[in-house]
Order: structure tokens, then sequence, then C-alpha cells
């Protein structure tokens, strides 16, 4: 039977209802209807499907656990796809396997040539979700791989792939070119590209021993909580990088070893940052590539004034601001903040080889651990000129006696100026590191204070503009100021820091604070809470079961409490199945069984007694001519967060009706 694939009508797509597909190689049949109980053989766009299939938005196809579809069914080349509403999913169902426990669906390419050589290729197609599969043994031949990923993204936007184990790509001929151009996924600057959750490895190069190919991610618009190693280049690209952790980074097989083919550049990187990205709460280690670049940020890259803001990460080697590209009076701008950097023998965490003589914009260095154990440290080192460069609040560890400056280690090294290494008073000197130091006890770039009294803890500048979580999701600051480098001190308890009421006002979400003994006066205001902690709360603690909710007598109303949920890690979220009645005081309680991330105790503001009182805008305790007077004074302006408690009736303005509503529960007059 021949393939038919026909795009439905935009006019029929809000009537067309989702529908799902199995999918299982070994007990389906292509003329089957996709039924769960009656499944195809291969998804119809798979080399030889032999059934018949209409695209339609929202199409889900799941594929069976433990199932190996082999090469001959590759590639997988997408060219439909769904809409924003109704994104075409391709998944699986955990329930759904051969073997005793679930495992992945394997696309396995056997190390043979494939149709359009991508195992799975998003050509034109949009709004699409990818999750769940092992892909395999793709074969790298030819002289031109360009976009040859695992998973391929071009002419695309909106294509999320997640949680996909993509590894062990071969290359069948040593005269590969550019071994950047393919791995595991590649996108084609696509902004809407997210990868989420996967991990993605290569292996040796058959005949280049301790040699390997290929990129582990390439041009993803987000990259989140994914791991990648034995690879050459971790990432190119730009865009978010958060949560991923980059390792064992080996040479490349395409380097002057090969006498086949010559170097091409590009042909070991950690991580290769081109243009405007955000680099957070990341950890690479293992660079093993002599020369390689860990971290390679060039925000100036092709003429750009690009912004790089690089923070809440452990390095092992150092961050390479790279001045390629650079235009003249360009405003390229690199953040670096927060970031532990170092290690091993490390002689500079933070370094600009000189690529021109075009001065870069503006480099920010704060809040940032430096560790230089190697034979000739120098904590900043810039060969490149920099117009606007600011090195404030960091932390130096140096334990070297070499590259010393009057006896002190060398912290600062600035090459167009003479003399150009300065030890912490010289550069302070300079106007720079005025509320930098030299630790007083040895660290690590594995380094999390463990105590209050730690170098590091509360010294840092306030950078809530930037970041207001560390590594591990803990707000900033925890003390009196923002701790130094990637972890916040975790004190042994999490404490409750305060309540807040949340409702909206028109279109807009208002969050007003509420301590103990706060009045309400919004008309049914007391129906959603929240409570914010210290540090990240243990998910599985957070329930309905998470908070306690009284009357002023006493009666337990726990009942009421629909849900509980975390907002943010360290917010939770308590909402009622409607507003609690006016004219009544409730507690709300944070039980024991509420844990922080570590079963870290709870203690603070644990308890905190709301009163309903509608028309209460001064919280006096009675509704009086005075309230109606502040609202009238208020009326016209916009119900933000400072004038909510004036918006009594939450419309998003106030009006006449919130004065009248007020009037409405003044005390009768005396006769």
């Amino acid at each position: 039977m021949v393939l038919s694939v026909v795009a439905v009508a935009a006019m029929g797509e809000a009537a067309q209802a989702a529908r799902t597909f199995y999918i299982d190689y070994t007990e389906g049949a292509d003329t089957n209807s996709g039924e769960k109980a009656t499944p195809w053989k291969r998804h119809p766009y798979m080399q030889g499907f032999a059934g018949q299939y209409e695209a339609q938005p929202g199409d889900t196809f799941v594929f069976k656990g433990g199932v190996t579809w082999p090469g001959e069914c590759f590639g997988l080349v997408i060219r439909q796809g769904g809409t924003p509403e109704a994104p075409t999913v391709y998944t699986v169902d955990k329930t759904w396997h051969v073997g005793a426990t679930w495992s992945r669906p394997v696309f396995d390419m056997e190390r043979k040539k494939i149709v359009e050589n991508r195992p799975v290729y998003f050509a034109d197609a949009s709004n699409v979700v990818f999750e769940g599969f092992e892909i395999k043994n793709q074969r790298i031949w030819g002289s031109n791989c360009w976009s040859w990923g695992g998973i391929s993204v071009t002419g695309s936007t909106n294509i999320t792939v997640r949680n996909c184990h993509i590894h062990s790509w071969y290359v069948a001929e040593p005269t590969v070119t550019a071994d950047h151009e393919f791995g595991g996924v590649f996108s084609a600057s696509s902004t809407g590209t997210v990868v989420e959750g996967c991990e993605i490895h290569g292996g040796e190069v058959d005949g280049f021993a301790g040699k390997y190919s290929g990129t582990g991610i390439r041009n993803a618009g987000i990259t989140r909580n994914c791991t990648v190693y034995d690879v050459p280049n971790g990432l190119l690209g730009g865009g978010t990088v958060d949560g991923c952790e980059f390792h064992h980074i080996y040479t490349s097989y395409d380097s002057d070893d090969n006498v086949v083919t010559p170097p091409n550049g590009r042909h070991a990187n950690g991580v290769y940052l081109f243009g405007e990205a955000v680099f957070r709460n990341n950890y690479i280690h293992d660079v093993l590539a002599p020369g390689a670049p860990i971290l390679f940020p060039a925000a100036g890259w092709n003429k750009a004034n690009a912004t790089a803001l690089i923070y809440n990460n452990v390095i092992r080697g150092n961050i390479h601001i790279n001045g390629d590209g650079a235009a003249p009076g360009n405003q390229a701008t690199w953040h670096i903040y927060n970031n532990t950097i170092g290690g091993g023998s490390t002689n500079n965490a933070i370094v600009a080889s000189r690529k021109n003589d075009n001065a870069l914009g503006h480099v920010f260095i704060r809040n940032n651990i430096m560790v230089t154990p190697g034979s000739y440290p120098a904590g900043v080192n810039l060969g490149q000129p920099v117009a606007d460069l600011v090195i404030d609040n960091n932390v130096y560890y140096a334990p070297s006696p070499t590259n010393r400056v009057s006896g002190e280690p060398c912290v600062l090294q600035l090459s167009w100026l003479t003399p150009s290494r300065y030890n912490l008073a010289g550069s302070q000197a300079l106007g720079y590191n005025g509320q930098s130091f030299l630790s007083p006890v040895a660290l690590d770039v594995d380094y999390e204070p463990s105590s209050a009294s730690d170098p590091g803890v509360d010294r840092g500048v306030n950078l809530s503009a930037f970041l207001t979580t560390d590594k591990n999701g803990a707000p900033r600051p925890q003390g009196s100021a923002f701790d130094i480098g990637a972890y916040e001190y975790q004190p042994p308890v999490v404490t409750v820091l305060g309540w807040s009421v949340r409702l909206q006002h028109g279109a807009t979400a208002v969050a007003t604070e509420a301590s103990d003994g706060y009045v309400e006066p919004r008309r049914d205001g007391l129906r959603t809470v929240a409570f914010a902690c210290s540090a990240a709360l243990d998910p599985a603690t957070i329930s309905t079961a998470a908070v306690a909710l009284t009357n002023g007598q006493g009666t337990d109303l726990s009942a009421r409490i629909q849900s509980v949920t975390l907002s943010e890690p360290h917010i939770a979220r308590v909402v009622l199945d409607g507003p609690l009645p006016d004219g009544a005081t409730y507690t709300f309680s944070v039980r024991e069984t509420v844990r922080g991330v570590g079963d870290k105790p709870l203690a603070g503001a644990m308890v905190v007694r709301l009163v309903a009182r509608c028309g209460d805008v001064d919280s006096d305790g009675a509704v009086t001519e005075k309230d109606i007077q502040l609202i009238r004074e208020a009326a016209g302006a916009a119900s933000l967060p400072s004038l909510s408690r004036h918006d009594v009736d939450c419309s998003g303005e106030i009006t006449a009706a919130d004065m009248l509503l007020v009037r409405q529960q003044l005390p009768p007059a005396a006769p």
C-alpha cells in the first residue's frame, strides 16, 4: 500500500480531535490501524512505511519501549509538524514495553548509509516534541557532513528534544572534514529548538586511538539539564545553556595527526559560545585535549554587539574571553558572575588572548572564586584590551611561590599596561578588586561553603538584576549579602522567610507581603497564599497535607486546602477551594513534615495569622470613611503592587466601584 500524507486544511484544525498512534517494529504491521492493540511497524515518515496516514496537528506517536528499529527504516524525515497549540508528539509510554522493565525505543543505524544521512531529520516541520529515544551507530562518511546530527533541525521552529540518548556515531572514512559539523543534536540556528535532559556521547574514531569526533549539541536555542561527553566539542552555539554537564573532551581525529584531512578549526572545545548567550548552573570538567578552551564565549563574534551572561558555573579550567570577530568600537559585553573557576594546574581563571587590536566593549568580573594552583598563576590575565572593565568582589587562591609581585600573588595581568602584573594591592590602586581578597584557607574548584565563616560568605555584591539563586537553586542571598562563588552557604535548617497573599488584579498577578496579623481588605482576598523559604524545598513533602488551616475559634479548616504546589523551588503556593469568609481571623501553619532538600527541617515564620476584613484599607481594625478617602485619593491609578490594597474589587483599576464596595461595609449609622 502506498504512503499517503495529507496536511489537514487550517480551517479544519480546531475541529480535529487529538489522536494517538502506536508503533512496534517487532509485532506491528503498517497495514494495521495504529491502535495499541494493532500497532504500526514503522512511523509513516520512516523509510518503507506501507500504510496510510493523514497528518493532523496534535497527533501523538508512541513507540514501544525496548524495541529496536533497524537502519533500513531511516532516516525518519519529518516534514509535517503541528501548531503551537497542538504540537505533534513523538513519545513513549513506560507501561508499554518488551521485557521486565521499560527501556528506551532504539533507533539503530547499524553503521549503514541511510536516506538523508540523518537518523531523525526535522526538515521544515515546526511545533514538534520528540522525547524518550535512543539513537546510535549513525554512519558519517564523505567530505561534507554539514548538519548530520543524530537529530537534525533545519528550516523548523519550536522543536523540543527531550530525554534522548544519542551516541556512538561512526566515522567511516578519514576524509570527513570539519568534524564539528555532525554529532548529537544539530540545529541550524533555530532559537526555538529546545534540547532537554539528553545524554550525548561519541567514541574513539577507528584507526585514531585516543581521538574522538563530533559535537554534542550545536545551535540550540535552549539547552537544559543535558550531559555531554567523549567528544571534541561539547557545545557550539549560543542561546541559554542551563544545568548541564560537559566532560571528557578529547582531541579530534581531524587534527594534524590526520594527514588525509588538514585541520579545519574548532576541533576541541568544552563549550564555544557565539554571540548572545546565557550560560548558567553548569559543570565543565576533564577537558583533556591539550590547549582546548574550557569555556570560550565570543560575544563580539561576527562584529556583533551581543551579551554573554555567565553565572553559577563550576568550571575546572578557565573562562577564555574570545575577541574573535570583534569590530572596532564594539559594545560586546561579558558578565561573569558567581562562578567557581580553576583547580588542577590552572594558571589563569579568566583569560583573554589577543585576537586583534579592537578593545572589547564591556567585561564585568564579580563574585567569582578563582583557584589557580598552576606554576605561574594570575587570576585574571587579559591580553585583549577592554574599554570598560570592572573586577571586584572576587576571592583569589594562588598558592604557587612563582609569579609573585612584591612577594604577593599576582591576581591581575593586563597586557596593555606597563607594568602589566599586579598583586591585590596594586590592582586596587588601579581601581579594581576594591572588595576582593585572598583566601585565608586552601580552596579547590569543588569548594562549597559549609559554615558562616567560610571564605566568600556574605562578601559578594548584590547582583539580583542578573541572578537570584545559586547553582543548586537556593535563593540569593541567604544571609546579609550575596555569597561569592557558585554556591550560597546553606544553614542546617531552611528558614520560612515570610508569607504573601496572591491575587489577580485584572490581567496582573500581584503578590502582597503578609506578616503575622496582616489584614486583607480586598473582596474575596484570602483564596491563595504562599510562603517563601531560604532554600529549595523537597517536592516529595509538598502536598495538601503540608499546611494546616484553622479559624479564630480553632476550628480545623484544612479540608478547604485544594492544592499546595511549588511555584519555584523555594516557594510553596497554597490554593483554597474558595475565598475565606469575611470578618474573621485565620491561621496558616506549615507542618513539620515539610522538609528542605537534603531532609533539612524548617524554622522561621512557620505560622501566620491573617485577617479577612473587606474594606479595611488602612488596617486599623475597622472599616471607616478614612478607608474610602484613601481610595478616592488613589482613584484613576492602575492597581500596581503598592496600591493593590486600594483596588478592593481587584478589577485592575482604582475606581468609584471600589469606594462603593467599601461604603457597603461601613457599620450602620447610629439611630
